[in-house]
């Protein structure tokens, strides 16, 4: 019989700590019972423990990464996020959950059995038992009412939000929030009793040890099991924290606190013990993010952001609503599914009114704060200009790490908590109505009568039960473990003789290549291909260059990341292309067929380690410079950069003009002259056109089909930049330019002493090379009151000779000319030619007015070259990450005529319109418009012509939110002169 006698002063306190060892069979009854349920309402699950049901994308990563866990954590626990997948990328677990925690759970059926489909189901199963288990004891004990707690079991436990996760285990990690709750409240409600004698002080003294270790290992337990419920964890107990002060602040409550510092102590040093656990799991997601640029942006946040039908959505397979009372619930739709129940929700109100316990505020209040965490950032009223900030805007903003966190209707499940906790106190309420007359007149009360407590509940759950029943279908269930085993070549591969870097192809990282993956952990080598929550641009990039595989370029990509076999399932390309693909894999010298099953072939390739000579050459001093002569020319450039980087070169020896994930790679710093270059081996490319000058093709073994690889000229040429962001100031007077044996000094005034060595000393009289630009005729005072007269555009000077500590003097320079670069010495080869002579001048200035985003362009466009394309181009930022990203592009003609112009685009963002000025008047503007709308974008000046982009100007960032611009920040905010060709 269920009853409810407890007064209302009892609920306040909660019950003792001897309420919890009531009963010995309480707690295998309840187990019992959550662990019937969840076969019932998971059905026929547990029928197919060994075989993966909906063995598809996240499902087979995740059994992948349980697979490599496992493996990790007897081979090799240090290297646990060095997972072989997405070669040569760094902590590749980090790409997605590291599903430690589920790992732990499973690893003696992993160790035994090797069957990953068996580990992810028990997790999946056990989750809903614990989820059931430890919400009970929360609830039991907030309400007194262990029916209370059972319902409030039943429906966390089976809420559509967690059968909605069902292929994402992490995301069914919810049973360490209730537990960890439950521990915190335990340990606060056996703080507020009153000890009578020393005994009784001992004893709490030893209680509070026990519940500060439970919620110590709650907290631990979470952060090994779902970074996601992490964060949400942190959230609900910083909102504890704040509420337990508050309400103990306004009773008064704090004079009467006794300060334990035994158990202060014990808290701290097992807050420390968990950090140091937990700390090794979580640096590798912020290596990573600072590696690549790992963030998510506002327009993802918007696109996984909560909209109010959603709370009226449920799952297709839904038993009441889609498949009797209301089809049009159903969505098939990823996470929208938040339907919270009918008879929850009233009881949560009915708790919420009439409950008893002043902690039910604090799960209103979670509540509330889960609720509006599920919008985003923002909301926009309707009927108004009016955008109301949301606290995930904060979040995003100042807790570290957040901003990895992208689908914000992910907190339905902290608002799910909270409504089922607060459905408990009002089935609580409800119960001690219906108990009050058996209290007072128990005598006169018929029997039926006192059971209507507990049919009321039994009622009660078994409609909780009704409305959350979604029945499974596990018709697609597949053997992974016998596949694995049974699939070939990888028995072969995973002989210690063939060991090796391998790509398997076709090379797709999407949901066909998290299958290479789960048959990876057979063979355990390195490969490139993966699928994860994040995959590296540079991935992509380099899938796409492999669909011309076997040509000579990307087998040279392939040598110099040291792949040493290719598997070709010739059988997944289309009919009509698998007899040449054969052909020409077979003609290829540098690849010898050397396992073959089916129709999957595997070849091995002949080595030639370039990259790794290359970073020899450098050792741990050299620089080289990373790029692209035309935009997208050569997509491999970054994943040849990151290996580069593996191999020993640090990134502070690296610059170029390329991104390394979603970050810039970055410039060497000002006055460094790059000891060797890494460009595109295109046709189109000479040596002409590099940036900078002073680099010569390497004719010696560092070449190959797929890039170029330069060094230093032999002429022993160095350069300064003047045009380069960060650079000290051009518009100097009196500049003085010293030739030393073993250099160049730069000093005069408001300019900083500089000193650039040669490669190897020079004795003899060298002269210098002044690069100037100029938008207009203009004359610069030299050495011995000369006066040089230079056109607009780029020209370059060249000294008399000058012996070493000669002087040359640069004196003031009028107009709008500046200069650019000094290089020495000047005694060049005949056949040397210079980039810059060749280059277009820009000035480019972004600014912000009233109501548009302005940039004024000068530029001068060589004549005989055609007309050139000025676009004002916007991205969603970080680029690439979509690809509806495109916010729109509007062009104008530069017309070469060898005259300087001046032109101002400006930007309308929420009009989505640009308007171009030149030299006063308004000109054509070509317009092209994309979908977004919200989010944060990135503008670009670019420049091209009929080959493709000759320059890419960073100019802005900016964001739009509810039909608002909310922020801008300048990428340049100086001018800057470019010289891009």
């Amino acid at each position: 019989m269920i009853t409810e006698t407890r007064s209302a002063e009892q609920s306040e306190t909660a019950v003792t700590s001897q309420t919890l060892l009531s009963g010995r069979a309480e707690i295998p009854l309840v187990i019992a019972f959550f662990v019937v349920l969840t076969v019932a309402m998971t059905w026929p699950w547990a029928a197919h423990m060994g075989e993966s049901i909906n063995p598809f994308g996240d499902v087979v990563l995740q059994m992948a990464l349980l697979r490599w866990d496992a493996h990790a954590l007897v081979t090799n626990p240090a290297g646990l996020f060095e997972a072989p997948f997405f070669y040569p990328y760094a902590h590749s677990v980090a790409f997605s959950e590291h599903l430690i925690g589920e790992t732990l759970v499973a690893l003696p059926f992993l160790l035994l059995t090797g069957n990953p489909a068996l580990a992810y189901n028990l997790n999946v199963l056990l989750s809903f038992v614990l989820t059931g288990l430890f919400t009970y004891l929360l609830v039991r004990d907030l309400t007194g009412s262990r029916a209370a707690g059972l319902l409030s079991g039943v429906a966390f436990a089976f809420c559509p939000f967690r059968f909605m996760q069902m292929g994402h285990l992490h995301m069914l990690e919810t049973a360490w929030l209730p537990f960890t709750l439950w521990a915190l409240y335990r340990l606060t409600a056996d703080g507020r009793r009153q000890t009578a004698d020393q005994r009784s002080t001992q004893y709490a003294v030893r209680s509070s040890r026990t519940w500060i270790a439970l919620a110590l290992f709650g907290i631990l337990a979470m952060g090994l099991s779902s970074v996601y419920y992490t964060f949400f964890l942190i959230m609900a107990l910083m909102l504890a924290v704040v509420w337990f002060l508050a309400v103990a602040l306004a009773k008064g409550e704090w004079r009467g606190w006794h300060v334990d510092r035994r158990a202060i102590l014990w808290a701290v040093a097992g807050l420390v013990v968990v950090a140091a656990i937990l700390l090794p799991v979580y640096l590798p997601y912020a290596q990573t993010s600072a590696d690549l640029g790992v963030v998510r942006t506002t327009y993802e946040l918007e696109n996984w952001s909560a909209e109010w039908s959603y709370f009226g959505k449920v799952l297709q397979n839904n038993w009441l609503y889609a498949g009797v009372l209301a089809p049009g619930m159903a969505t098939s739709l990823g996470e929208r599914q938040l339907f919270f129940g009918i008879v929850p929700g009233l009881l949560a109100l009915a708790g919420l009114i009439w409950g008893r316990g002043r902690e039910r505020w604090y799960f209103a209040l979670l509540g509330l704060f889960s609720l509006l965490m599920t919008f985003g950032l923002s909301r926009h009223i309707p009927g108004t200009d009016i955008v109301v900030p949301l606290p995930y805007a904060f979040f995003y903003d100042w807790l570290p790490g957040f901003k990895a966190l992208r689908v914000p209707v992910r907190f339905a499940a902290m608002l799910d908590f909270s409504l089922y906790v607060l459905a408990g106190y009002g089935l609580a309420a409800l119960l001690r109505r219906l108990a009050a007359p058996r209290v007072s007149q128990q005598q006169d009360v018929p029997r039926l009568r006192q059971r209507w407590p507990a049919i009321v509940a039994a009622v009660l759950i078994g409609l909780v039960l009704l409305e959350f029943a979604n029945p499974l279908d596990a018709g697609n269930r597949r053997d992974v473990t016998a596949q694995v085993a049974s699939t070939e070549p990888y028995g072969w591969l995973a002989r210690p003789e063939n060991a090796g870097v391998v790509l398997e192809l076709p090379f797709n990282p999407d949901q066909a290549d998290v299958q290479y993956m789960l048959f990876g952990t057979r063979h355990w080598q390195p490969i490139l291909n993966g699928s994860s929550g994040f995959v590296p641009p540079g991935t992509v990039e380099l899938s796409r260059a492999m669909a011309a595989f076997p040509d000579p370029a990307t087998v040279s990509i392939l040598q110099g990341l040291e792949v040493r076999h290719i598997v070709v399932h010739l059988w997944q390309y289309p009919k009509d292309q698998q007899a040449s693909l054969k052909e020409r894999l077979d003609t290829t010298e540098v690849l010898t067929m050397v396992n073959q099953a089916g129709d999957n072939y595997v070849y091995r390739l002949a080595p030639d380690p370039w990259l790794r000579e290359l970073a020899h050459q450098m050792g741990s001093d050299k620089t080289v410079w990373v790029g692209e002569a035309r935009h997208g020319s050569m997509p491999s450039l970054e994943v040849l950069a990151y290996a580069l980087h593996n191999m020993g070169v640090r990134w502070e020896q690296m610059g170029g003009n390329i991104n390394i994930g979603y970050r810039p790679l970055g410039q060497l710093p000002f006055g460094t002259f790059p000891d060797y270059a890494l460009v595109p081996n295109d046709a189109k490319l000479s040596n002409a056109e590099l940036l900078p000058v002073g680099l010569e093709l390497d004719t010696e073994a560092l070449q190959n089909p797929a890039v170029k690889v330069l060094h230093q000229s032999t002429a022993g040429m160095k350069s300064y930049d003047m045009a380069r962001q960060g650079a000290p100031a051009v518009d100097i007077d009196n500049l003085a330019l010293t030739i030393e044996q073993n250099g160049v000094t730069f000093s005069g005034t408001g300019k900083p002493s500089s000193h650039s060595p040669y490669p190897e000393p020079q004795a003899n009289a060298r002269s210098l090379d002044l690069y100037f630009v100029s938008f207009g005729a203009s004359t610069a005072l030299l050495s011995a009151g000369t006066h040089l007269l230079l056109p607009p555009g780029v020209s370059r000077y060249s000294t008399t000779p000058l012996s070493p500590g000669g002087v040359f003097t640069l004196g003031r320079m009028s107009g709008d000319m500046k200069l650019l670069r000094v290089v020495s010495p000047g005694q060049h080869e005949a056949n040397t030619t210079f980039s810059m002579l060749n280059q277009l001048p820009l000035e480019v200035t972004p600014s912000k007015a009233s109501a548009t985003l302005d940039t004024r362009l000068r530029a001068i466009a060589p004549s005989g070259n055609g007309d050139l394309t000025a676009t004002i181009d916007v991205y969603v930022e970080p680029w690439g990450t979509h690809p509806d990203g495109h916010f729109g592009s509007w062009s104008v003609v530069l017309p070469g005529d060898a005259v300087a112009h001046d032109y101002i685009f400006s930007l309308d963002p929420l009009a989505k319109t640009v308007t171009t000025i030149r030299d006063g008047q308004p000109v054509e503007t070509f317009a092209w418009v994309g979908p977004p709308t919200q989010g944060d974008f990135h503008a670009s000046l670019v420049v091209s012509d009929k080959s493709g982009t000759v320059a890419n100007v960073p100019l802005y960032t900016f964001t739009l939110s509810s039909s608002r611009l909310t922020d801008w920040q300048l990428d340049a905010p100086s001018l800057s002169i470019t010289p891009v060709r």
